[in-house]
Order: C-alpha cells, then structure tokens, then sequence
C-alpha cells in the first residue's frame, strides 16, 4: 500500500507508527499512531493472497486475527447465535468457552474457515449481513473502524518519563508500548447495556457500562493458538513459549493447560512473562485467567510508578471501571457500584495473583497463588488487578463467571456444549 518502506523487523518503532499515521489519514480514521483492532483485521485481509478477493470471498476469513466486536455488537452474536440453535450461553458481551464452541460449531457447519473469533465479518454472516467495507485509501472509515481517541494529554508510553532508566532503543517495548492507547481503548471499550431491540448508548445510563479488558491483547475466552498469535504480534521476536500442565503453576484442578511466553533473559530488567490459564487440555475454550510479570529497572521506585507507570495504566484500562483507592478494575457496573460505594464489596470478585516466588530469576514458571482462585464467589465481569512490589510490575485478569464456571460446572447438560453438541 506503499506507506512503509522500512525493514521488516518486528518492531514497533517511529516508522511503523508514521506509517499508521499515514495510512489512519488516508482512510479518513483519527489519527492516534495506533491501530484499532478493526483497522488491524483490514490491514490483514488486504494483504497477499487476500488482496484482491471480493468483500464476500469466505477464504478472507482465515485473515480475521483480533476480536473487533464492541461489547454490544457481540451481544448481537450472542443472541442470534442462540437463536440459530447453536448455545453462546447469556446474551452478556462476554466472549466465554460457550460463545467460543458456538462460533465454533456455527463455523463448522457453514464450512466457514479461520480461527474462532468473534469479528465483523462472522456477525456479518450470522445475521445475513453485508460484509464489512475494508477500509482502504479512498474509503471513509468513520465510525466504522472502531477507534475511541484517548482524552487529550493522556500518558502511556513509560519511555516518556523514564526513558534515560530504560534506555532508548525504539525497537524494545516499553511496559505499555504493546498496551497503545488506541487498541485498547477498543479493547476496553465502554458499551452500555440495554434492553433486547434498544440501541447501545455511548453515554451513561441507569445501566452503567460494561467493559472487558486484556493485558497486551490477550483477553478471558481467546484460544491457546490466538494467545500465541497475540504473543507474537505484540512482542515481536526473541519469545520462548512454554506448554505445561496448569498444575504446574500451582493452579487448582479447573485449569488443565497453561502457557507461557517469555522475553528476554528472565529476571533482567525489561524481561517480562506472561500465563495463560485454560479450562481444557487443548486451550479451545479460551483463557479464564492472565498474568504478566514485568521486572523493572532496579531505580524505578514507588515515586516512578506513581508518577510516570499508573498514569499509564489509567489512560489504558480507563477511570470508569477502577475502584477508587485501589488499582482493581471491574468489568460489571452493578459491581462497580457496591466496590466504589464499600470497598469490601469488591471481595466477592476475587484476588488472584502470582506468588512471590514467580520473581525469582530461577523460576521456570510464574507460580499463581493456589488460595487465590476460590476467593472469586460472584460474577462481576472481567477483573484486573495490578501491583508494583519487588521491583516488578504484576498483572492479573480473569473471567469472574468462567471461573465460577470452571469451579461448580455448568447449570445444565444443554449448557455445557455448542448448538449442536460438537466438541473442539
């Protein structure tokens, strides 16, 4: 498309971002330096071999590679899904193991290919809907692409503030250089929930606002195999994957897979790991819970992360969903409500979080702390909780309901399988 010229790296440096400058321009997008996760699935479907298939051509499928479904959009999937027979369980905007089987055994069924995401283009084909336009120079994206710019002044990238303690090579991801203020404003979006057959609000309601999260666009309910994608394309080369037993990681019985990614040499400053926990042997019914560890520079201190990390993250994951005093996000508003009303209501949501012992150097796992995963007794969304302690960032996210799920097993026989009882 003639945008970048440079070398095919990996890396997200000054280049590639001026050339999503470029490219959000000429599409008539905002331009943030970031792509949307809309613009990401565009860009992927008109590039080789995709290029020149029609909008309909269902081989484009197989290019869809972020979930670009705002909450309220998925509700809709969710809905028809269940209406054509095949179970996504609660009309609820949460992408769970349900909603993943009964993509998946929709896919199946129409012999649609590609991975088990929820997009555009698979809402498109379950209502029987126009594809959607990809946007290219000389189309508008408008609305269309998905992007919600950050407030004005918002900071996110680390290197800003610390940028002679963490060096200056444009290649090296800061903390939350693959977390861009653009995707996960996407990602994050706020969507209000309405009745059936309303339209979603993109201002506050009496129904407050649901938002899911990810850490470095890995959320609850995406694949083994899409969590490796992410990995990859979020942290470039130099990655080592680990596949385990989630026993291993000091996870109870409701998680049977883990895998982890590594960068760098563990331990050093800027190494960072990242786990994700599964249900299943195979990773098919999507991730319940994500950790990431960051080890920092040894002179960031608390001062340095209050000043130049937690900005960041607030710009990142949002004011709304945080519980004030606390750097705990809940994903359900009702939930929202009773936390920033009494902190002790957030309890029942849970506190997973990774031992202490996940610091060392000579770990080769990151370790969950076992107690910590039947402390979630209530469905409150998607949950984020961050910390700084020995001298590392710490990130947990899990899926309230999934792991109420995991734990208790499904409500009925016709609950726990896809439309048709196929299982993947």
């Amino acid at each position: 498309m003639g945008f970048y010229t440079g070398r095919i790296d990996g890396s997200f440096g000054r280049g590639t971002q001026g050339s999503i400058r470029e490219y959000q321009d000429a599409i008539g997008a905002p331009v943030t330096g970031t792509l949307s996760k809309p613009q990401i699935n565009d860009l992927l479907s008109l590039a080789p071999p995709y290029a020149g298939m029609p909008a309909d051509d269902v081989r484009l499928f197989s290019s869809v590679a972020v979930n670009d479904l705002e909450r309220s959009d998925l509700m809709v999937l969710q809905e028809r899904l269940n209406l054509l027979g095949f179970n996504a369980g609660p009309v609820d905007g949460s992408m769970g193991g349900k909603t993943r089987r009964a993509i998946a055994d929709f896919k199946s069924v129409r012999g649609i290919p590609g991975p088990n995401i929820p997009s555009r283009r698979l809402l498109a084909a379950v209502t029987d809907g126009p594809m959607p336009v990809r946007a290219r120079p000389g189309t508008m994206a408008g609305a269309a692409t998905g992007v919600i710019s950050p407030a004005p002044g918002s900071k996110v990238s680390l290197s800003a503030g610390l940028g002679s303690k963490i060096g200056t090579d444009e290649s090296a991801p800061t903390p939350f250089q693959a977390m861009p203020t653009g995707e996960k404003a996407v990602a994050g979006a706020l969507v209000e929930i309405t009745e059936p057959g309303t339209e979603a609000s993109s201002t506050p309601g009496e129904g407050g606002f649901f938002q899911a999260f990810d850490i470095l666009g890995m959320g609850p309910g995406m694949s083994a195999d899409d969590f490796k994608h992410t990995m990859s394309a979020q942290l470039g080369e130099g990655l080592t994957f680990t596949e385990i037993p989630a026993s291993e990681t000091g996870a109870p019985e409701s998680f049977a897979h883990a895998i982890q990614v590594t960068r760098g040499n563990w331990g050093e400053p800027m190494s960072q790991r990242v786990l994700a926990l599964f249900p299943d042997e195979t990773g098919d019914a999507g991730a319940l819970a994500i950790f990431r560890m960051l080890v920092l520079p040894e002179d960031v201190d608390d001062a340095d992360f209050e000043a130049d990390i937690l900005p960041g993250l607030v710009a990142n994951y949002g004011e709304e969903a945080l519980v004030p005093g606390t750097l705990l996000w809940l994903g359900d508003p009702a939930a929202r409500t009773k936390a920033k009303a009494s902190l002790t209501a957030a309890l029942p949501c849970g506190n997973l979080r990774l031992s202490a012992g996940s610091a060392d150097p000579s770990a080769a796992f990151l370790r969950v702390e076992t107690e910590t995963v039947a402390t979630t007794t209530e469905d409150c969304g998607d949950v984020l909780s961050v910390s700084h302690h020995d001298g590392a960032l710490w990130m947990s996210l899990w899926d309230t309901a999934g792991l109420l799920e995991a734990a208790n097993g499904p409500t009925s026989t016709a609950e726990a399988g896809g439309g048709l009882g196929i299982k993947f």
